[in-house]
């Protein structure tokens, strides 16, 4: 039987300014992609915060420890902890303009309540 190498070693051409060339490309290539996991990791853990956790693990623990995944993972995690902090900051003030505010709109409810001013709406309504 003949057995095939799975694992073939490249062959590097007869020209090895067009193999360096190659290699160069493919480094390129792949550093390009990384940047573009990189860019969709920043963008969804600042503007879907949980998922940036998800980011910051994958990229400190399990990726190769490299500066750059690290430097990613940091970034992701401080993204979400701002993204969350904004978020919450936002939905307090959104929240707080339907809240009575002052005195005036309590006495406001108290006078529709009364049970005159509640014959007089009931006039109005039919």
């Amino acid at each position: 039987m003949v057995e095939e190498n799975l694992n073939p070693v490249p062959i590097p051409p007869k020209n090895p300014e067009v193999y360096r060339a190659l290699l160069q490309v493919n480094e390129q290539e792949a550093s390009l992609k990384a940047r573009r996991g990189y860019l969709k990791a920043y963008l969804l853990s600042f503007f879907l915060p949980p998922i940036g956790l998800y980011y910051f693990i994958k990229y400190f623990f399990f990726a190769d420890t490299s500066s750059d995944n690290r430097k990613t993972a940091v970034i992701c995690l401080s993204l979400t902890v701002v993204s969350l902090i904004l978020n919450i900051w936002l939905f307090k003030l959104f929240f707080n303009q339907f809240a009575p505010q002052n005195s005036q709109n309590k006495e406001f409810m108290q006078e529709l309540i009364t049970p005159e001013n509640q014959k007089t709406l009931r006039q109005l309504m039919q």
